[in-house]
């Protein structure tokens, strides 16, 4: 499975618009907008899956706990 990130123009009523990024299989199978506003973040979390050949089974958790793991 191959992860891409990707940039998404949102828009909140707090806030006002705003760039977020998300991540998907390269197939557009699966996908999980706005995750976080920093591109680098997305970047090393979508290499890190792409280098362990992360399963879409586990998407969901690994990003959460890098999330997770960004924010410590």
């Amino acid at each position: 499975m191959i992860y891409q990130s990707f940039k998404e123009h949102r828009f909140c009523e707090e806030i006002g618009e705003y760039v977020t990024y998300g991540i998907k299989t390269e197939d557009e199978a699966y996908t999980i907008s706005d995750i976080s506003s920093n591109d680098e973040v997305i970047d090393n979390i979508t290499g890190c899956m792409n280098k362990n050949d992360v399963s879409v089974l586990h998407m969901n958790d690994v990003i959460e706990d890098m999330i997770i793991s960004y924010s410590l």
